[in-house]
C-alpha cells in the first residue's frame, strides 16, 4: 500500500503546539487505531464507482446494468462482484478467474469516470485526519470495501493524501467483520510488543457497526450518506454524528484514556 501522508495545515509547528498544549503526566500509556471507511465517510457517493463497475460488467460479459438492486452501501467489491456473478450464473470453477478479472476492468474504467465526476472530502474528513496525524498514540487506518487502488483513486480526487500507513482492502474479503480483523492486524503490528489500544471503526453504514460489533471494538457511525441518524442511532454504534466534523468535536479517539 501506498503510504501517504497529509501536509500539516499551518506548516510544522502546528503539531508541535498541539502536542505541548496535551502534554501532562497523566497522559494514558495506551494506544488507540482508528479505521475509516472510504465511501460516504471520507469521500461522498460521487457515483463513479458504480458507473465503471457497471461498464467493467458490460464490456467484459454483457450484462445490462449489473449492479440494479444490488445494495453497495458497506459492501466489500468482492463480495458486490460475486453476487453478481453469481446471479448471472458465472459459479466456479472460473469464480475467482472472472473476479480477478473484472477489477482489472473495473480499474481501467474507473478514473475516466472519476475525471467526469471527481470526489469530494466531506464535512470535516481532512479536518479531522490533520488533527488524529498530530496526536502522538493514535495510529489511522483505513477498513475500507474498496479494492485498494479504488480507494486511493478516490481520496487522491477528494484531496485526501492520507496518513494512511495501514490498512485491508474489499478486493481480498467477502465479509465486513473478515476485513476489519485484518485492519487490526496491521495496525497491531506497527505497535509496540504487548501494547495495549483501544479501536474505532469510523463508517457511514450499518454494516460498518456490526462489523465492529463482530470484533469486539468500538463504532463510531457517521449519517452523512444515504442511512438516517436514527437508523445508524439503531445500530447500537457505540457514538452517532451527523458528519466527521461532529466527530472532531467529540474527540472520540481520547474517550477511553486511562491514566498510568
Amino acid at each position: 500500500m501506498n503510504h501517504c501522508r497529509m501536509s500539516e495545515p499551518s506548516g510544522r509547528e502546528s503539531c508541535a503546539a498541539r502536542a505541548r498544549t496535551q502534554e501532562s503526566p497523566q497522559a494514558a500509556p495506551e494506544w488507540v487505531l482508528v479505521l475509516f471507511d472510504v465511501d460516504g465517510t471520507l469521500v461522498d457517493l460521487a457515483g463513479a464507482g458504480r458507473r465503471a463497475m457497471e461498464r467493467a460488467f458490460e464490456e467484459s460479459w454483457g450484462f445490462d446494468r449489473a449492479l440494479d438492486g444490488v445494495r453497495m452501501g458497506g459492501r466489500t467489491d468482492r463480495a458486490i462482484v460475486t453476487a453478481v456473478l453469481a446471479a448471472r450464473q458465472r459459479r466456479p470453477p472460473g469464480l475467482a478467474a472472472d473476479i480477478e478479472h473484472l477489477f482489472d476492468e473495473y480499474l481501467r474504467l474507473l478514473p475516466r469516470e472519476v475525471a467526469r465526476t471527481p470526489y469530494s472530502a466531506t464535512p470535516g474528513a481532512r479536518e479531522l485526519l490533520e488533527v488524529l496525524a498530530c496526536e502522538p498514540r493514535v495510529k489511522v487506518g483505513l477498513a475500507t470495501g474498496n479494492i485498494e487502488r479504488a480507494a486511493e483513486l478516490k481520496l487522491s480526487s477528494a484531496g485526501i493524501r492520507g496518513p494512511f500507513p495501514f490498512g485491508a482492502f474489499g478486493g481480498a474479503y467477502d465479509s465486513r467483520p473478515a476485513l476489519v480483523r485484518a485492519a487490526i492486524a496491521a495496525g497491531e503490528r506497527l505497535l509496540p510488543e504487548g501494547a495495549t489500544y483501544d479501536t474505532w471503526v469510523v463508517g457511514d453504514t450499518p454494516h460498518d457497526v456490526e462489523a465492529a460489533r463482530a470484533t469486539g471494538v468500538r463504532a463510531l457511525a457517521v449519517a452523512q450518506g444515504p442511512v438516517s441518524l436514527a437508523e445508524l442511532a439503531a445500530t447500537g454504534a457505540d457514538l452517532v454524528v451527523t458528519d466527521l466534523a461532529a466527530a472532531l468535536e467529540a474527540r472520540f479517539w481520547v474517550a477511553r484514556q486511562r491514566a498510568p
